[in-house]
């Protein structure tokens, strides 16, 4: 668990000045907007996926598995750090969003939901075969799973179903990580 939580740290440290300087304008400019509803969920939307899952491309762009291959670690201990990661960029971008604008916790937290399964398939997509084939997977996935899960849908449908639905999200979370380092073991072509 260490390894794997020093990858988690290592994905913070990479990113220390996109943190350093986007997080105390991205909490200015949810300040600004917490009472523009639409588009205050907009901006939680793009920013939780630029925190979320920015690692993961600039991994692919700097080709920087290989590296992590090389390491003392496992494939599976790699996958779940990724997840991790994912996770703590959402965390971090989420808490804060329902924090400033309470009103808004229950949109927000179904399109954290989303967030989760659309992950869910995304990153076992990822990691068997990288980001080129994984982002149309899971983009037409994750459309398909927002639709019923539209924030006028959650509003309609209260917040029982939004926490019942967020509780499943949770076990295919994880359900999905034990896929993704299955998949991620058997690949061949690193």
């Amino acid at each position: 668990m260490r390894s794997v939580l020093a990858l988690v740290w290592k994905d913070i440290v990479a990113g220390r000045l996109v943190l350093a300087i986007v997080l105390p304008l991205f909490a200015l400019k949810l300040w600004s907007m917490r009472d523009l509803g639409p588009a205050y969920v907009v901006v939680v939307m793009l920013s939780g996926f630029i925190l979320g899952f920015g690692s993961l491309g600039l991994e692919e762009t700097q080709r920087t598995e290989q590296t992590w291959m090389s390491l003392p670690v496992s494939r599976t201990q790699l996958v779940v750090a990724r997840y991790l990661t994912v996770l703590t960029g959402l965390t971090i971008v989420f808490v804060p969003a329902c924090l400033i604008n309470p009103a808004l916790t229950l949109p927000l937290v179904a399109l954290l939901f989303a967030f989760a399964l659309g992950a869910a398939i995304f990153l076992p997509a990822y990691f068997r075969w990288g980001i080129g084939r994984a982002m149309p997977i899971s983009a037409i996935a994750w459309l398909v799973l927002s639709i019923p899960l539209g924030f006028a849908g959650f509003a309609w449908w209260g917040p029982a179903l939004a926490l019942a639905l967020g509780l499943a999200s949770l076990p295919l979370f994880a359900l999905s990580a034990v896929v993704a380092a299955r998949l991620y073991e058997t690949r061949a072509n690193i």
